[in-house]
């Protein structure tokens, strides 16, 4: 086998190892997940003084310019919302390693080719 093919072979070897470290795509969630406090506005509340009622978690997600879409979560969702989003984090790390790999394997490639078609034309 030669050093070209080895090569490429511990390339798909490491992308192997790489799309096996992705999270389950079914819990993947893009946005942010938080909390804040908020203030009812009533007069007489003791909101009005502190913190104010909370907290509240929420997710926050971008739609695009000027364009956010809040939710409201429960303490239940919340966890979940937040195990979601770090799954999504992982994934994009994941998807970077493979992009990485894929044009390293690329390069090889080219480079596999090239020698190939060198030695053909010296026979």
């Amino acid at each position: 086998m030669g050093s070209d093919v080895k090569q490429i072979a511990r390339l798909r070897q490491r992308l192997a190892k790489a799309v096996a470290r992705a999270p389950d795509l079914t819990e993947i969630l893009r946005g942010t997940v938080g909390e804040r406090y908020v203030r009812c506005g009533k007069e007489n509340c003791r909101c009005r003084e502190g913190k104010g009622h909370g907290p509240v978690h929420y997710l926050s997600v971008s739609l695009g310019v000027g364009r956010t879409e809040q939710v409201t979560l429960t303490p239940e969702t919340y966890e979940i919302a937040q195990r979601y989003a770090r799954n999504f984090a992982r994934l994009r790390e994941v998807l970077e390693e493979v992009s990485a790999i894929n044009r390293e394997i690329l390069r090889e490639q080219r480079l596999a080719i090239r020698r190939k078609r060198r030695d053909i034309g010296s026979e």
